[in-house]
């Protein structure tokens, strides 16, 4: 898939390499879409990041970063549960 070649342990987090839910996670994992939306997240997070007023700290738009901060970080936190089960 496009140049990139995956190795995989037969047994990863206590699952098998031919466990269903695994296989699944590793297509997951190799999904262009997958990496291209992680890619939109981390693009659109360092944006709202760089966005930040720091002189007014109770600002509306702080406080819609804060909660959209929330959003991106659940979604980090599955890719990396994905790349952790993969």
């Amino acid at each position: 898939m496009f140049g990139r070649d995956y190795n995989y342990n037969r047994v990863g987090v206590g699952l098998h390499y031919q466990n269903k839910f695994r296989k699944f996670v590793i297509w997951v994992n190799e999904w262009w879409y997958f990496d291209a939306f992680i890619f939109l997240c981390i693009l659109v997070n360092s944006v709202l990041l760089a966005s930040y007023n720091y002189k007014h700290k109770e600002a509306q738009l702080n406080k819609n970063i804060d909660i959209v901060g929330h959003f991106f970080s659940a979604i980090f936190i599955l890719e990396a549960l994905v790349k952790t089960i993969a």
